[in-house]
């Protein structure tokens, strides 16, 4: 078989029980059937899907593609798969960054975590180099505080959410990416690993430097003409946020726990208030001109689209700066700000609380903590409705929380969401954006689950 290029044919098992590491060569039959980071990652995972999350032999696996590290635009990706504490099912996320390029460049397409260390390590990953250190991050340190300590290469991150026990806690990437859904964050602190800190300085192979060029060229071209990514009123003026009044035009705004699915006061909470409230500036992941991120002058991250709508809509928040706050302590803390939000949601609809009568930054900071209410809707909207014998008032599918786009309002994509391997999900089978594109804007709306 010709050489397969753009991998390292390198994968670095790392063993925290031992602190020990070893090199696993996967051969050309591999990178030929298992395609991309996804594909691999499901390959060395498969032989523990059974475990439990928490054991210390379900690997944490990092995987990257052939075209991590490669100028091939919006490439700058790594695939996060382990068992999700959140559902019992496999998890598989897109964390973005610059993680997944600095591992490529130390010359490993991906690391397989297992093990768990009798105390908090870090591992620090210098090309060939992998050493373990003793880990002095304070319970209580925030994400930015903890990120504060690296200045150089790429690092990933738990915070305090994930180690109160938090199941839908995150892992946070450097390049501010803290990519949250099925509790991978958790999987990490389990193993007693706080970090994994990388620092590369190689180049990734490539078959053809002059094609992949052309092809980069033909791509951004098309990038560029794309009205949704380039456009005056697309991600790369408003990030993901974009998509707020196009899902509320639909009548596909969940609100009030899915109870409504159209939010009046959109017009002022949209991407463009927020714009005008925190004048942002770009930011983005490795390889990517789109560039989706948005930073206030203090450093914050405005949230993106689910998290937008979420932290407002859903829970009938009606404060930019609320929302703002919110979204900021989900990201300190490490957890998913659509899965906390909807475990909220589900709380306040069991509990009968209006907006008026819910401390939204106080229930945030007491499921991040493990305190008080908090032990129980850190748990996640599924099993705390079951716990209170309301099951049917979680709107999860595979004890996933759902995302901002409300199925009843476009019938792919809860197609999508029942058929996703991991549960209330659009990537896997993503059949929302032909649907809110093309669909007609509807003249009536739905005020009750079911009923129009």
């Amino acid at each position: 078989m010709a050489r397969i290029y753009g991998w390292t044919r390198r994968v670095l098992f790392i063993n925290a029980t031992e602190q020990t590491c070893s090199i696993i060569e996967p051969d050309d039959n591999i990178l030929d059937l298992f395609i991309g980071g996804r594909g691999m990652a499901g390959y060395y995972l498969r032989p523990f899907a059974h475990l439990p999350f928490d054991s210390p032999d379900m690997p944490l696996i990092l995987m990257t593609g052939p075209l991590t590290g490669t100028p091939s635009p919006l490439s700058g990706r790594l695939c996060v798969m382990s068992k999700s504490p959140l559902t019992g099912i496999v998890s598989v996320v897109s964390a973005g960054g610059t993680f997944g390029t600095e591992l490529k460049k130390a010359g490993w397409d991906g690391i397989i975590l297992a093990g768990k260390s009798s105390s908090p390590l870090g591992i620090v990953i210098k090309n060939s180099s992998v050493e373990f250190q003793e880990c002095e991050f304070a319970p209580t340190m925030t994400l930015s505080q903890r990120a504060e300590r690296f200045d150089t290469g790429a690092f990933a991150v738990t915070g305090p959410a994930a180690e109160n026990g938090v199941l839908f806690s995150s892992i946070h990437f450097s390049g501010d990416i803290s990519p949250g859904r099925g509790g991978t964050g958790l999987v990490m602190a389990c193993k007693n690993i706080r970090f994994i800190h990388v620092t590369g300085s190689a180049s990734v192979p490539v078959y053809s430097a002059e094609k992949l060029s052309s092809a980069r060229e033909d791509i951004l071209r098309l990038v560029s003409a794309s009205p949704l990514l380039t456009g005056e009123h697309g991600f790369s003026r408003f990030g993901t946020a974009a998509l707020f009044d196009l899902v509320n035009s639909r009548r596909m705004m969940p609100c009030m726990n899915f109870r409504e699915t159209f939010f009046p006061q959109a017009p002022s909470m949209n991407a463009y208030s927020f714009d005008r409230m925190f004048t942002p500036g770009k930011t983005g992941c490795s390889g990517c001109t789109v560039l989706c991120g948005r930073k206030t002058g203090d450093g914050r991250m405005l949230p993106e689209y689910n998290a937008m709508a979420h932290l407002s809509a859903l829970v009938g928040n009606t404060s930019i700066r609320r929302v703002m706050d919110a979204a900021s302590l989900c990201a300190e803390t490490g957890m998913d700000p659509v899965s906390a939000a909807s475990t909220i949601a589900c709380y306040m609809e069991i509990k009968g609380l209006t907006p008026e009568d819910t401390d939204l930054l106080k229930l945030l900071k007491n499921t991040a903590s493990s305190r008080d209410e908090g032990e129980l809707l850190k748990q996640g909207a599924s099993r705390f409705a079951a716990k209170t014998d309301r099951p049917e008032l979680s709107m999860t599918v595979k004890g996933l929380e759902l995302p901002a786009f409300d199925p009843r309002g476009a019938y792919g994509t809860a197609l999508s969401y029942v058929t996703s391997t991991r549960g209330g999900c659009y990537i896997d089978a993503c059949a929302i954006s032909h649907e809110i594109l093309r669909k007609p804007i509807a003249t009536d709306r739905f005020t009750f689950r079911g009923k129009a």
